[in-house]
């Protein structure tokens, strides 16, 4: 599937049955390490069926998270946000049931380093150096 509009960073592919139509697909045990206060689903999460994470408890998306047994969801991204106490550690996913996945263009995706050594102006041009890196490696 191609992007119809270059302005849109990303693509999306929904999941369908044989005859095309949209199904959500049942995902278990995804594990996780939590970073900037949240993970992102491998899927975009099916909002009727709700992200299951044992021994939490889902609030609504403008909520205050006030404790570490609670978490949020962006349905329409599937970010999950936690408590700020829970940065760094591994969290599972029981269950939930995923709608698609939103695949982004490596051409738009910035590109830099934590030590801020290297920086790109997309991801495709770092693709393109590693092979080359790879290419001239000698045996």
């Amino acid at each position: 599937m191609a992007i119809q509009n270059f302005n849109q960073p990303y693509e999306t592919v929904w999941n369908t049955d044989a005859e095309g139509n949209p199904v959500s697909v049942l995902k278990e045990n995804e594990a996780h390490t939590i970073s900037d206060n949240s993970i992102m689903l491998a899927q975009i999460p099916d909002e009727f069926y709700k992200v299951a994470i044992t021994g939490k408890y889902e609030v609504s998306l403008n909520a205050v998270l006030s404790s570490a047994d609670y978490f949020k969801v962006d349905y329409r991204s599937g970010l999950v946000y936690f408590y700020n106490s829970l940065e760094a550690t591994s969290v599972t996913i029981a269950q939930y049931r995923g709608r698609g996945v939103r695949n982004f263009i490596a051409s738009r995706i910035k590109v830099e380093d934590i030590d801020n050594n290297y920086t790109a102006s997309n991801l495709e041009d770092v693709l393109k150096e590693i092979a080359v890196r790879l290419t001239n490696l000698e045996p």
